[in-house]
């Protein structure tokens, strides 16, 4: 991608060769949830297979998808092998 260009989370499943079904946990930056909902929507990923902890914690910056990520684990909902996508904003 062209540096400046910007990609949006479809270009990232095609570029893993994988396409929406294929993903069983979607792990956002926790920056708001309307951002979170409309990645969501755009990737037609049901919010039921999105990580979304942001009203317990907040936003965390760059700690959110670690943290997201360890509590999705730590609550069986997501196992080794889960193909598994995290996503960034900004």
């Amino acid at each position: 991608m062209p540096p400046g260009s910007r990609s949006t989370p479809q270009d990232a499943l095609t570029a893993a060769g994988v396409g929406a079904d294929d993903v069983s946990l979607v792990v956002p930056d926790q920056a708001n949830l309307p951002i979170i909902e409309s990645a969501s929507t755009k990737l037609d990923i049901p919010m039921e297979r999105v990580a979304v902890n942001i009203e317990r914690v907040g936003n965390t910056s760059s700690g959110s998808i670690p943290m997201a990520l360890d509590d999705v684990a730590l609550h069986g909902r997501v196992r080794q092998g889960d193909p598994v996508m995290l996503g960034r904003f900004g």
